[in-house]
């Protein structure tokens, strides 16, 4: 049974609730004392993907070779596809020619991550790493076989407090 906290705000009447792992639901409170937002019936963080979209980090880590089919691959891509990898001109470790990408706030949805899965499916799994990280706790895919880079990649999550 997962650990269920709430919290009220009185300025606005909406009701925030820790469930479980950490997921954050907040949702106005009508007068008959249903949950909703907006008439909908929904949870606000389901709301606010369905206005805004739903925002991930994501690293890209390829060796020079598979960097190279990325290029030749990037001719024929969407240009959603062509602008978001022309936006960010990867970091290159002069000494093992692997390259990095990093986006920090970016919508990994439709043609764009049709485009990366289908690309890489097409190498072997020590050309690559893949990481994204959505705005979900838990939500993080991790994939690929390029463990050791001079990039130190690693996904961290912890909870940080001062001593009174």
């Amino acid at each position: 049974m997962p650990l269920i906290i709430g919290v009220h705000i009185y300025i606005t009447s909406w009701t925030l609730t820790v469930i479980g792992h950490g997921e954050l639901w907040l949702s106005s409170c009508r007068m008959d004392g249903q949950d909703d937002v907006h008439g909908r019936g929904l949870d606000y963080h389901y709301y606010m993907e369905e206005i805004m979209g739903y925002y991930c980090e994501v690293v890209l880590l390829l060796g020079k070779e598979a960097d190279g089919e990325l290029r030749v691959a990037l001719v024929k891509a969407p240009e959603d596809v062509r602008q978001l990898f022309k936006g960010q001109p990867p970091e290159v470790d002069a000494k093992t020619g692997l390259r990095l990408r990093h986006w920090e706030h970016v919508r990994w949805e439709g043609e764009v991550s049709e485009f990366v899965d289908s690309f890489l499916a097409a190498l072997d799994g020590d050309q690559y790493r893949f990481l994204r990280l959505g705005e979900r706790f838990g939500d993080l895919d991790d994939y690929g076989g390029i463990e050791d880079s001079p990039f130190g990649l690693e996904v961290v999550a912890k909870i940080e407090f001062k001593k009174p």
